[in-house]
C-alpha cells in the first residue's frame, strides 16, 4: 500500500509541475507578444525581451 500512495504523489508532484510550467510558458508568451505589439522596432522589441528573460 505504501508503494502505491507513494507513486500517486510522485504523479500528482509531476502533474502539478507540469502545469506550472505551462501557466509560466503562457504568461511569458503573453508578456512577449504585449511587448511585441508595444514597440515600435524588433530591436526594442528584442531588448526588452531579454531582460524580461533574465528576471
Amino acid at each position: 500500500m505504501d508503494d502505491i500512495q507513494k507513486k500517486i504523489e510522485e504523479l500528482e508532484e509531476e502533474q502539478c509541475t507540469e502545469l506550472l510550467v505551462k501557466e509560466v510558458e503562457a504568461r511569458v508568451t503573453y508578456q512577449c507578444l504585449y511587448i511585441l505589439s508595444e514597440c515600435n522596432t524588433l530591436e526594442e522589441a528584442n531588448k526588452k525581451i531579454r531582460a524580461l528573460l533574465k528576471d
